[in-house]
């Protein structure tokens, strides 16, 4: 009835203006074409009639729905969230349901009234031939044109924003009817106030008597216009970007990006991307800033369109709800959320509720980190529906305020009051960061220094609006090319490596690749795979290697074919969440999720799962491993973790501050470590169980400076603003250094004692020359995807390798020209290597990969595990192995062809007791800091004494009395070792004296006298001096022993003197000669005599390399025996056997 009723008086408005209130020839073309009009109003205001009853019955839905929505929030704050979100939905979809019905409706009504863009076509018609000036007949049309657009979308029902805001938009409809009585209560006053305006200008009053005829002005609103559209621009931009990159694609994070061997490219989209780090500042809740640059993207403000930032994120609200722009350019879309009741958005793996807070803001919080952002109310947009100007609901942008975590830890972004420009981030840890801003763009990023001052991190500069160059500590850019779309075109890092970006007229990067060959790639996007019908994306290498991603229909990757026709399938939910992927070898692991959409289980390809139950924070409080075994987790309710059982009961408790960081940890054993954190959260001081303290100092980034030990020891350490280590003094005053350039490469190094080693670099900071302390040079060479090629020796010599289409290494050819190739299954997992002399070792493996089987030149090996992966058995041609374990997956016992070695364990899983297959029994003790006390093995006990930093410095030998002290200097070496006997002087002495890198350059020996080292550049020994003797060595440029001397009555004088070389293999020294077989392995060891036979050894090996018989000068013949795991478990020859026993690699 109300449109009705203003339809009406708009065509009685109209028909009134013939009636004597314009004259001449302007006012009778007027007339003309604007005398059709009234007509198609009243006929409007009928059809508008009809659709009062869709209208009201759309009004009562509302009423409904809103009154569920309340009991909704009444449960969800009664902890019945799943009810409520169920009884929300459902009105929801009523709503939606009776939207469309009035929807139906009122398109019928609407189709009946006279189309506007026809009718404003009429009036420029009748204006056509009138003497006036068109430039203010614009701006009136203009002007009067801003009110326009927004009373139509205030009046129409079918305004998206009015569907979603049904009470706001009967208040707006009210005031519609107020204005409309207005103008029939004082048609004089309306009247003049347009007539002012002819007076003033006709022509722009001309302009604006149809706009002003439908109310805006007559109707008494207050517009804003300007504001407004400016706002409501701005809350559609993310929609709209939205919308055009898809919401399954835009809600992707980074790392979620299909982007493989590209620099990088989305491969879905076409969009070139680029993630950069500015600032990373550690603590319980770090603070990092970070920018990322996107080809297609436009809704940066602070460092241009292009790019995303921290201080870009932020909440766009229109009427289809809220569109969150995130600082990685992630878009995420949710429904209006209520205050109390949280949405989900509609794509994307990251569930994080979005809520309303009370004052109209919303809070946006990842379960997976427990951190919340915080964004304040939206600005006032002043159209349909707005809120009038109090900025605390409506549409509009609402920026971020803060980000805190579960503990009260807080980031807090600070604006600018006059511009509105971000000017610091406050930590609540103490840290402050500076954003200096001109011209709408940020041009310097700063950290406070603890004596105030402010200390550059980053700078940037612009061209036209577009971020140009980033500046770090180096002084030297990282620079950005455009083209006129605001595509990044080309960047050159701060060593003048350039790379480039070509798109197509679908805006999608079809080429990429650096000056100089690196990284060249053309894609193209328009394939279909047959197999599946998904869209294909073929990236070319520029050797011509093609790889294909698919995407499903919703544009997720879906899988991919590698150069060699190996395929992989990923099945995805519609968040893009994967719920199986099937590997190049078929086998295929799948998926689960609960409720909140958070990972709950894995199936593997054999079968075994591992699954978690969470808490309703979201984090883990029991996962069973695929072997069954359970590891259980206790939380407090801010999320910190309070304990950690393991699957055989030994519980590790947590306890924390005030502030939620770290304060103890008690072991199974009830040892305690304190821990006393800065306000950051980071430890400033950690006390052993033994109440042994260790200090750290640090710097305004929260980078240790100064730690100093339980002993007092300090160590000093400076750093760059990037975060690289530029000095480091230990407690002896020994210091090294370290040169980095613009890319975080390190370029020099010099160590304690001088010695320099420099590093040169080519593209994508890969490392093209090494040059030694000693002036040693190696060189470094690489194909065009940056995969090393070659590497040249200071002798000439090169060691190269080969790569397939695929990119993976197939054959290696040493610096003496010996070559191996590779052969690797659909996956990349060796299945055979071919030795230089033709031999074949072939592997089979089971679902998971794993090696089952290897046959070694027809020497058979087999492998098995348990569902943990953890080997089992395996039995070779020499010797089998089999292994107990705990339910940690600890050997208990380990069989090796029958002899047991046994090991039992405490609860911090510190070997207590060992049992060799002898029966020999050894035991060991420990204190609370971990260090062991005692070992007694067969009857024998050694004790330990340790000092503050856990160095051992006595040790007790035995009934006897023998003791052995040692001594450290402050930076951790030994400096003396003394034994001593009861009621006796010392037995023996050792002092130790070291260069500033710590290489060993003199011992003083209580009964050998001094003896002392002198070393090259490297720290090799070159000479040996000692009471009575001395030796000498010299080396070549690739670090092969070219002299040697020694006394002759030292053990094998026949190897003194020269030693002589074919490539890298040794041929003689001194009066010894070698030969060796095709893969470079000693088959024979000649010893020259004089007047006799020369001795010989000769040798044999199996095509693993491992030494298999030793033939002496006598005749005699050594054979060996091996275990599946390579280790040597017998030697025997004809009349004698020797076996062996290993702990791990130990014999």
């Amino acid at each position: 009835a109300d449109f009705k009723s203003a339809f009406d008086d708009v065509a009685k408005g109209l028909g009134g203006l013939h009636e004597g209130t314009l004259r001449g020839k302007a006012a009778d073309a007027f007339w003309e074409k604007v005398g059709l009009e009234p007509a198609k109003w009243i006929k409007a205001a009928d059809a508008c009639e009809k659709a009062a009853g869709a209208l009201e019955d759309f009004a009562h839905t509302v009423e409904w729905a809103q009154g569920q929505a309340r009991e909704a929030i009444a449960k969800y704050k009664d902890d019945k969230k799943k009810e409520g979100a169920e009884q929300l939905n459902e009105a929801r979809a009523q709503r939606d349901a009776a939207a469309a019905r009035a929807r139906s409706a009122v398109q019928a009504a609407r189709d009946a009234a006279p189309p506007k863009p026809d009718y404003a076509d009429q009036v420029g018609d009748g204006l056509t031939g009138m003497q006036l000036d068109a430039t203010h007949l614009a701006g009136g049309i203009v002007k009067g044109t801003a009110g326009l657009n927004n009373f139509v979308r205030g009046i129409n029902p079918l305004d998206p924003y009015n569907v979603t805001h049904p009470a706001e938009y009967a208040t707006h409809l009210n005031s519609t009817v107020t204005g409309l009585a207005r103008v029939a209560n004082d048609p004089v006053g309306t009247g003049k106030q347009m007539w002012d305006t002819f007076q003033k200008d006709g022509a722009e009053g001309l302009g604006r008597l149809f706009p002003e005829l439908l109310g805006t002005k007559g109707l008494g609103m207050a517009t804003k216009a300007g504001r407004a559209g400016k706002l409501a621009k701005e809350a559609s931009d993310g929609r709209g970007a939205l919308q055009e990159k898809g919401p399954a694609q835009s809600a992707r994070k980074t790392e979620e990006t299909p982007s493989k061997n590209s620099d990088p490219i989305d491969l879905s989209t076409g969009r070139m991307y680029l993630p950069q780090t500015d600032l990373a500042l550690a603590g319980a809740l770090p603070l990092v800033f970070t920018r990322r640059v996107e080809s297609g993207y436009r809704l940066g403000r602070w460092f241009g369109p292009s790019w995303s930032s921290t201080v870009d994120q932020r909440l766009e609200i229109d009427a289809e709800g809220v569109v969150l722009v995130a600082e990685d350019g992630r878009l995420l879309s949710y429904p209006h959320p209520a205050p109390g009741v949280p949405t989900l958005p509609s794509a994307g793996a990251a569930r994080m509720p979005l809520e309303r807070t009370p004052d109209g803001g919303y809070t946006l919080t990842d379960p997976d980190t427990g951190w919340t952002r915080h964004f304040a109310p939206p600005e006032d947009t002043s159209y349909a529906g707005g809120t009038g100007g109090d900025g605390t609901g409506g549409d509009g942008t609402a920026r971020i305020e803060q980000l805190t975590d579960r503990n009260g830890d807080s980031i807090t972004f600070e604006y600018d009051p006059a511009t509105g420009a971000p000017a610091r981030l406050v930590h609540s840890g103490g840290y402050e960061v500076t954003l200096t801003t001109e011209d709408g763009r940020v041009t310097a990023l700063g950290l406070v220094q603890p004596d105030g001052t402010v200390q550059r991190v980053m700078s940037y500069a612009y061209t036209d609006g577009g971020l140009t160059a980033v500046t770090n500590s180096s002084g030297r850019p990282l620079r950005f090319e455009y083209d006129d779309e605001r595509r990044v075109i080309a960047w050159t890092d701060t060593n003048g490596r350039r790379y480039d970006y070509v798109y197509d007229n679908l805006h999608r990067c079809i080429a990429e690749g650096g000056t100089e060959g690196h990284m060249q790639v053309r894609v193209d996007y328009d394939g279909t795979d047959a197999a599946t019908g998904h869209r294909v994306t073929t990236l070319t290498t520029a050797s011509g290697h093609a790889t294909r991603t698919l995407f499903d229909g919703h544009g997720l990757e879906s899988g991919e074919i590698d150069p060699l026709g190996h395929r992989t399938a990923t099945e995805r939910d519609a968040h893009n969440r994967p719920l199986s992927h099937t590997d190049a070898r078929g086998g295929t692991t799948t998926f689960t999720y609960d409720e909140a959409g958070r990972p709950a289980g894995v199936t593997r390809p054999d079968g075994t799962t591992t699954s978690v139950v969470r808490n309703r924070l979201g984090l883990p409080t029991v996962v069973t491993d695929p072997d069954g075994a359970v590891w259980r987790q206790e939380w407090d309710e801010r999320g910190n973790r309070t304990s950690l059982t393991d699957p055989a009961g030994h519980t590790t408790h947590y306890t924390y501050d005030g502030r939620g960081h770290l304060a103890t940890v008690t072991d199974a054993l009830g040892a305690v470590t304190r821990v006393r954190c800065d306000a950051a959260g980071l430890p400033v001081e950690i006390t052993d169980p033994l109440g042994a303290v260790t200090r750290y100092a640090r710097d305004a980034f929260g980078r240790p400076v100064r730690v100093t030990d339980p002993l007092g020891a300090v160590t000093e350490l400076s750093w760059t603003v990037e975060g690289k280590l530029r000095h480091r003094t230990t407690p002896d005053g020994a210091t090294e250094r370290w040169e980095w350039d613009g890319e975080g490469n390190c370029t020099r190094h010099v160590d304690a004692a001088g010695g320099a080693t420099t590093y040169e670099y080519t593209h994508f900071d890969a490392v093209t020359a090494r040059t030694g302390p000693d002036g040693v040079r190696h060189e470094f060479a690489y194909d065009a995807e940056l995969r090393l090629t070659e590497v040249r020796n200071p002798q000439g010599l090169t060691w190269s390798y080969t790569y397939d289409p695929a990119g993976r290494l197939v054959a290696e050819r040493d610096f003496d020209d010996r070559e191996q190739r590779y052969e690797l299954d659909a996956a990349g997992a060796l299945v055979r290597r071919t030795t230089p002399l033709g031999e074949e070792i072939a592997y089979e493996r089971d679902a998971l990969g794993r090696i089952s089987r290897k046959d070694a030149a027809g020497a058979v090996t087999t492998y098995a595990y348990d569902s943990a992966g953890r080997l089992m058995e395996a039995a070779g041609p020499d010797a089998s192995i089999r292994y107990q374990r705990d339910k940690l997956g600890r050997v208990r016992t380990e069989l090796v062809n029958g002899r047991a070695l046994t090991h039992t364990y405490d609860a911090l899983g510190r070997r207590v007791r060992r049992v060799t297959p002898t029966g020999a029994v050894s035991t060991s003790t420990y204190d609370a800091a971990d260090n062991r006390t005692s070992l007694t093995a067969s009857g024998h006990t050694l004790d330990f004494a340790h000092d503050a930093a856990g160095r051992e410095t006595e040790r007790r030998i035995g009934p006897e009395g023998l003791t052995l002290t040692q001594t450290w200097d402050p930076s951790g070496l030994l400096t003396s070792q003394s034994l001593t006997a009861p009621h006796t002087a010392q037995v023996q002495h050792r002092a130790y004296t070291y260069r500033p890198d710590g290489y060993l350059t003199a011992v003083d020996d209580l009964l050998a006298g001094r003896s002392t080292f002198d070393l090259d550049a490297v720290g090799r020994v070159t000479a040996v001096r000692a009471r009575g003797w001395t030796e000498r060595y010299a080396y070549d440029e690739a670090g092969n022993q070219t002299d040697a001397s020694w006394p002759a009555d030292h053990a094998a004088p026949e190897a003194t003197g020269p030693r002589t070389y074919a490539g890298t293999a040794i041929t003689s020294a001194g009066r010894v000669r070698y030969e060796h077989d095709g893969a470079g392995r000693i088959t024979l060891r000649q010893k020259a005599r004089l007047s006799k036979k020369p001795d010989t050894w000769r040798h044999t090996w199996d095509a693993e390399d491992r030494l298999t018989s030793v033939t002496t000068p006598d005749g005699t013949v050594w054979h060996y025996a091996y275990d599946p795991l390579g280790r040597r478990v017998a030697k025997h020859s004809a009349t004698e056997r020797v076996d062996f026993t290993w702990d791990g690699p130990t014999l």
